[in-house]
């Protein structure tokens, strides 16, 4: 039997995928490196500055999130399409090496700019609310594919 705690998890963790077909010239940053790229941090300060206009926590960053996101970012160029495959294994990851309690990831894929996908996450119900959900810790991953296709991970949890 699963503890309550992963049976929580996994009933409460808020998914969501966006996708819009674009191209964009991205240097892709090897997994091993662990470092958020240039975008990638400007889209997470893209997301603290909206919870911040709603008078919400800045998320802090996360490299247990980061090294998963950038691992499913990965996956899913190599799949060639957005998913939450393996959620429950990433969230029960992130649960066990930190204590959350809650986690929840929205994913995208093909935008042409930060902005671009900030945007769509905005107007999609289920990203917004993940967006300006009770968390704490957040990481994002942007990866890109052979045709220069992006796919974004975002895992938040509290």
């Amino acid at each position: 039997m699963m503890p309550r705690k992963i049976l929580l998890l996994l009933f409460t963790a808020l998914l969501a995928s966006c996708s819009k077909r674009d191209s964009i010239n991205e240097d892709q940053e090897p997994l091993s490196n662990l470092t958020p790229t240039v975008q990638e941090n400007e889209l997470f300060q893209l997301v603290n500055k909206h919870r911040n206009t709603l008078d919400l926590n800045n998320l802090a960053f996360d490299k247990v999130s980061y090294t998963l996101a950038s691992s499913h970012s990965q996956y899913m160029v190599i799949k060639g399409h957005t998913s939450h495959a393996k959620f429950n294994e990433r969230a029960a990851q992130i649960t066990a090496e930190t204590g959350a309690e809650l986690v929840a990831e929205n994913v995208a894929n093909d935008y042409l700019t930060i902005e671009d996908v900030m945007s769509a996450w905005l107007n999609s119900p289920g990203h917004k609310k993940n967006i300006e959900g009770d968390y704490t810790h957040s990481s994002i991953s942007i990866k890109v594919d052979a045709s220069q296709n992006l796919y974004f991970t975002q895992i938040f949890y509290r």
